[in-house]
């Protein structure tokens, strides 16, 4: 007897019963081709028979109602399991997602079809992109902030990608993905869009995913070429990007260089050190200073992939050279009563090689195999230089950095709708840091962690469950001390309820521990200026507790989808900011001690029409810090992301309210902004302007309060515009774009 599985179509647009109805869709196989000649039979609640048709050559149908309904809907195909969903039709014409026939030999996920574009497959939403979104967009970051996501936060022009405030990880075709080339992948070359909200098997070890599809071809290859310029000053950033495939094989070549020669933004400090002998205030007053810096990245990539096993090694390479000098005057309180000019100069000149290695292996009966590596070697060098009154003080530090990555995971699902996975992630760091200047010292340092999970996964019909405990194994030690293990089990649990087709309720804890930068455990010491100096605290506690506690909802109601989410997360023994005073000056170091927050959204999206998005989340925060003393933070902010959609261009609109991130005993304040983003795309041409407070400067500002030491920092940011254009062309037949390319721009350090 075959297994019956519901798929539901709502809409709720009311027409008149004398309108004609059409529905139009489109069944797939496995491999997302079309099943040609499937038999479709519409049914009425009652069973009656009311029509019979079939899928074409490329497994696309077409059914028409006289008047709107309620219909039992049957398909079934030679090779294929039998399946059943129902219709609720109220509107004139629906374009239904493709809906995926299970293959005899393996095991049909659930399926809901949940509203016009958006499929639900068990654990992921699998989105078909609309035609205007793509239209109105070039790369994938676009596409997706088109998309407007309930609780998603898309900056298309950094590379950010935020769910609730938490990061985003992206892939592509199921290999992991960064920005540097996610933006080389263009938005008609991405047939769906994976969002898995309830992240599993290989990205199980996410908060939440997004895995762009992509359209397959056999041979040829494209080429993108982007220029990115400042307006009003010498800011620039130029790129080119090239994939060549042929059948399963593909090489990816990409290289850039970014340029940057501007005034600094005007920063303005009150500080007030309160010495127990003689307190002191200073003022340091802005007076001019710029920035230049100079970033070179490439990147050689070769994959293949097929229906069994996906494999691909990169290389990269990066460097980075750097000057910042700033001039300021400081003014002294009693008892120096004096004004002074001072000048900080500081050059850094970093490079970096990497390679990577992924692979991802399709196993017999229902199993998989991950394994994710890289590996990477970083040489740091930087000096500054502070003068007062011509008086220079002077420091640097020259670093070898080595980091090493590996994560292998290995799944299998059972024919009782449950799952299980096994785990094992491995980090290693290795840091020997050379510091030049007053305090000459030198530091080795380095950390291992390894991290074994075990994950079960049992699913019900309305309900599933998710239980993953696990060990993490740290080590860690710095020169002449000893020997710091941690080892201490974690767990993380999850319950999911879908009381309907469009709803969602999950409730998640976590358990566990995380290392202590060991940058901040040695004893090595940083000046700053005359009055100030950074120092690690051996003292610290090595080991931080988290705990986490999580509740999300999310719910579709005709043109809407909205989401709430409430987090609160407690950190014991974090390495909190503290100050004190030693041998006449202000030493700011780092104490043990506890940080708690609670953090809530709600956010809304509105597709009103083929023209018009618009997305609006307000956030609320309290937070808690206790060490030595008290800090508590309230606040609440709110955000709204409009797009609007005319022939070939696009305007978005953003605004935001007033913002404060804590910082421990104080907080950063960003004020009220708003942005205007002009986007024109035609055929092989995309252009986009971006602007924001076009009107005003951006003041921001920061308050740290503690019985030692006191700030505030004003800070007005140069105000400017960007203009982007994109040239791209396909060459022989166009292919597969995988883009997974990962060009990591940063670099490490351990650097205090």
């Amino acid at each position: 007897m075959s297994r019956f599985v519901t798929v539901v179509i709502i809409f709720q647009i009311a027409l008149s019963a004398f309108a004609q109805f059409e529905v139009k869709g489109r069944l797939i196989n496995s491999k997302g081709e079309g099943v040609e000649f499937a038999t479709i039979k519409v049914f009425t609640e009652n069973s009656d028979f009311v029509k019979g048709t079939t899928t074409d050559s490329l497994g696309f149908y077409l059914l028409e109602f006289k008047h709107k309904g309620i219909f039992k809907v049957q398909l079934s195909s030679l090779s294929y399991k039998p399946f059943e969903f129902t219709l609720v039709v109220s509107k004139p014409l629906l374009e239904a997602p493709d809906i995926p026939l299970e293959d005899k030999t393996t095991e049909l996920e659930n399926i809901t079809i949940v509203g016009g574009n958006m499929v639900r497959q068990d654990n992921h939403l699998l989105i078909t992109p609309d035609k205007m979104a793509v239209k109105h967009s070039f790369s994938a970051y676009q596409l997706l902030d088109n998309l407007k996501l309930p609780g998603f936060d898309v900056q298309p022009n950094s590379g950010s990608v935020t769910l609730f405030d938490k990061n985003v990880s992206l892939y592509i075709d199921g290999e992991p993905a960064d920005y540097n080339l996610v933006k080389n992948l263009r938005s008609k070359d991405i047939e769906k869009i994976e969002y898995h909200d309830v992240p599993t098997g290989r990205y199980s070890n996410d908060y939440a995913a997004i895995n762009f599809i992509t359209r397959k071809f056999q041979f040829g290859g494209y080429a993108n070429l982007m220029g990115q310029q400042n307006i009003g000053h010498l800011n620039g950033t130029y790129e080119a990007y090239t994939q060549l495939g042929l059948n399963e094989t593909r090489l990816h070549v990409m290289g850039g260089y970014t340029m940057w020669d501007m005034a600094r933004s005007s920063t303005n400090t009150s500080e007030w050190f309160n010495f127990p002998d003689s307190p002191v205030s200073r003022e340091d007053l802005n007076r001019g200073g710029r920035t230049s810096r100079d970033l070179e990245y490439g990147q050689l990539r070769v994959s293949s992939n097929n229906q069994l096993r996906q494999i691909s090694v990169s290389a990269s390479m990066v460097h980075n050279y750097s000057t910042k000098n700033r001039n300021s005057e400081l003014k002294y309180s009693e008892p120096y009563n004096t004004s002074e000019l001072s000048n900080s100069v500081s050059k850094s000149n970093m490079a970096s090689p990497s390679l990577s290695i992924f692979s991802y292996f399709n196993l017999p009966n229902n199993q998989f195999f991950y394994f994710n590596g890289s590996g990477s070697y970083t040489h740091n060098h930087n000096k500054n230089t502070y003068s007062a009154n011509n008086k220079p003080l002077i420091y640097g530090a020259t670093e070898n950095y080595y980091y090493i990555f590996a994560d292998m995971t290995y799944g299998k699902s059972f024919k009782h709708r449950n799952s299980i996975e096994f785990a094992i992630v491995e980090s290693y760091t290795n840091s020997s840091i050379d510091y030049t200047g007053e305090y000459s010292s030198w530091q080795h340092l380095w950390h291992s962690e390894t991290l074994i999970f075990a994950g079960y996964r049992q699913k019900f019909s309305k309900f599933s469950i998710y239980a993953r405990p696990g060990l993490s194994l740290k080590y860690s030690r710095v020169h002449r001390q000893e020997l710091i293990a941690e080892n201490g089990p974690r767990l993380y649990i999850e319950g999911i309820y879908r009381p309907t087709a469009f709803q969602q309720l999950k409730a998640s804890a976590a358990f566990g521990n995380s290392a202590v930068s060991i940058a901040k455990l040695s004893d090595a010491e940083r000046p700053v200026d005359f009055l100030t100096t950074i120092r690690g605290n051996p003292g610290l506690k090595p080991n931080m507790l988290l705990q986490t506690y999580n509740l999300n909802y999310s719910t579709q109601f005709g043109r809407c989808s909205a989401a709430a989410d409430i987090t609160y997360n407690r950190t014991q023994d974090a390495p909190i900011t503290d100050y004190y005073f030693d041998n006449g000056k202000l030493i700011e170091s780092y104490i043990s001690g506890n940080d708690e927050n609670i953090n809530s959204y709600v956010s809304l999206s509105w597709n009103a029409n083929k023209s018009f998005r618009l997305n609006v989340t307000g956030n609320h925060i309290h937070t808690w810090t206790k060490a030595a003393n008290k800090y508590e933070l309230d606040h609440f902010s709110a955000n709204i992301n409009a797009s609007y959609y005319w022939r070939d261009f696009m305007v978005n609109i953003t605004a935001s309210t007033p913002k404060k991130s804590p910082l421990y005993w104080g907080y950063t304040k960003m004020p009220a902004t708003y942005g205007l983003t002009l986007n024109w795309n035609h055929k092989n041409w995309s252009a986009s302007a971006w602007i924001t407070n076009p009107f005003n400067h951006i003041k921001t500002s920061r308050k740290f309060t503690t019985p030692s030491y006191n700030s505030f920092v004003r800070t007005i940011q140069t105000r400017s515009g960007f203009v982007k254009i994109t040239y791209t062309f396909d060459f022989g037949k166009k292919i597969q774009h995988t883009g997974i390319d990962k060009v990591n721009t940063s670099t490490n350090t351990l650097v205090l």
